[in-house]
């Protein structure tokens, strides 16, 4: 079942490759199409949101492994010198999950 909406079909096509992006003014509601020189919408973000949006373009940006941090624990691993504490690794999770408790 196919929707007949304009906007959906030229995302659709878009997302496929088959079109590429083109705005069309939007309706006046009388039939006519409105000016786009004369557009009225704006949006503004919340303080909060511009952080989250900041916040979001520098992760984005880190990779997301450490390579370097890999190469050394497989290093370890291959030389038979990687070590570690699961007393350490029990602590942590228990942390995690006492976390995870307080937010429910």
């Amino acid at each position: 079942m196919e929707i007949e909406n304009n906007h959906l079909s030229i995302l659709a096509r878009q997302a496929n490759g088959a079109a590429k992006p083109r705005e069309t003014p939007p309706e006046t509601g009388t039939g006519q199409q409105a000016d786009p020189g004369k557009a009225s919408d704006s949006v503004s973000l919340t303080p909060a949101a511009q952080l989250l949006r900041d916040a979001a373009s520098r992760v984005a940006d880190e990779p997301v492994v450490n390579a370097q941090r890999v190469g050394a624990v497989r290093e370890s691993i291959a030389d038979g010198s990687f070590y570690f504490d699961p007393a350490r690794i029990a602590d942590r999770m228990m942390g995690m999950e006492q976390a995870l408790a307080r937010l429910q």
